[in-house]
């Protein structure tokens, strides 16, 4: 270090100490609020699409949307991420303004009730104090890892609007429910983060006036500049195909980023089963590779074999040790089995989305080697480009439409 650069810390350093004591008591102040954990989703695709990574998720110190059609999964999405953050030692508030869910819903998903703070609230009001009283008691009584759930914003009323029910007033609130929530996240949105408690909120899909825009979220701005990921819900069906009359089973979920500042905006699906849940190695079948994760469909010879293929066939094999041998993988599209390199074993292909094909080794190699360099920023360069791809797009279809 130098010594201008080491006078210029020092003098830094000593400016900021004057600073803290003159603005303390007058400014609350506050630093970087780093994510330093992920809760996992129950998918790992879906992690990866929210964060860059497999073993990412829902990040402790910001706010996520989850918007979509109805029967998209967006409660479930909710009530599993509390089911995880559980896991991970978080306790849990969840705020229903729909009111379809009761204690069984929650206990049938293995979620804990004695860590579940749950509250019915109908007004935008109410719960703009409730997230106020959780911020001011957890800045008195730290060491809880809390996570907040708003489900659904859709369903919250103004004040103005419960007033003119109980007049008979029919009238419009003429913007002033998005005025509401946009000062709902404005008033925690920053504390919050500071204390690193994750909120996640969802809410309905509604088709833009603009030709060009697609389906939004509802809620106006607010919600949108506040959360750092905004994720946008459709749906198709999963069926039976072992049923002659195809009955639906669940369904798959395409999921895409509205917004998002921890990843590059990819498009996924994952599926959603009425009988099982989710399972969360459906989507990965698409990424994997011998040379990638050590995973391949096809079958494992011994060098006796090995010696009698074709060159052009021993090409394509892959050498690899098992049980203290050495034999190859020989990868073949209609294989009936899964080869697994760290196991050795041999899954058969309707066994595929299991922790026999996805072991630890497997989704941290998948990982490094294909999902973060897919999703993941790499740096601010990449965040400005597809920043100004999006407005150049945002320019060209205002012209046509001009």
């Amino acid at each position: 270090m130098s010594k201008s650069t080491a006078d210029t810390l020092a003098a830094f350093s000593k400016f900021n100490d004057k600073l803290e004591k003159e603005t303390k008591g007058r400014v609350k102040l506050r630093g970087f609020s780093d994510i330093d954990e992920f809760i996992h989703t129950g998918n790992y695709l879906l992690n990866a699409q929210m964060s860059g990574s497999l073993r990412g998720g829902y990040p402790n110190a910001r706010s996520l949307g989850v918007s979509g059609d109805s029967g998209t999964g967006k409660t479930f999405l909710a009530m599993n991420a509390v089911y995880n953050a559980q896991k991970q030692g978080y306790v849990a508030f969840y705020i229903d303004s729909e009111g379809a869910l009761d204690s069984k819903d929650f206990e049938n998903f293995g979620i804990n009730m004695d860590l579940l703070n749950y509250k019915r609230m109908a007004k935008i009001s109410e719960v703009k104090f409730f997230i106020n009283d959780i911020i001011k008691t957890a800045e008195a009584n730290p060491g809880l890892k809390i996570m907040v759930i708003v489900d659904s914003l859709t369903h919250l009323l103004t004040d103005k609007e419960v007033n003119d029910l109980d007049k008979g007033n029919n009238a419009q609130d003429m913007g002033l429910r998005a005025k509401e929530l946009r000062s709902l996240f404005k008033s925690f949105t920053l504390d919050l983060s500071n204390l690193k408690i994750p909120l996640i909120f969802t809410a309905h899909n509604y088709a833009g006036q603009d030709q060009y825009a697609g389906k939004t979220m509802s809620g106006g701005g607010g919600p949108l500049y506040a959360a750092s990921v905004v994720m946008m819900l459709a749906k198709g069906h999963l069926k039976d195909d072992d049923q002659d009359d195809k009955k639906k089973t669940g369904v798959i979920v395409r999921s895409n980023t509205d917004k998002n500042r921890l990843a590059k905006p990819e498009r996924i699906e994952f599926h959603i089963s009425f009988h099982k849940g989710m399972n969360p190695y459906v989507g990965l079948q698409d990424y994997i590779s011998w040379d990638a994760c050590g995973v391949g469909r096809g079958s494992v010879i011994s060098e006796k074999d090995y010696s009698k293929l074709s060159d052009s066939d021993k090409a394509e094999c892959r050498e690899f040790e098992r049980e203290g041998k050495t034999v190859y993988f020989q990868p073949k599209k209609t294989a009936r089995n899964y080869i697994n390199k760290w196991t050795g074993e041999a899954i058969p292909w309707r066994e595929i989305f299991s922790d026999k094909v996805f072991t630890d080794k497997v989704i941290d190699e998948l990982d490094e080697n294909v999902i973060k360099p897919k999703f993941k920023y790499s740096s601010i360069s990449e965040v400005l480009k597809d920043e100004l791809e999006e407005l150049e797009d945002s320019f060209e279809n205002s012209a046509s439409n001009d």
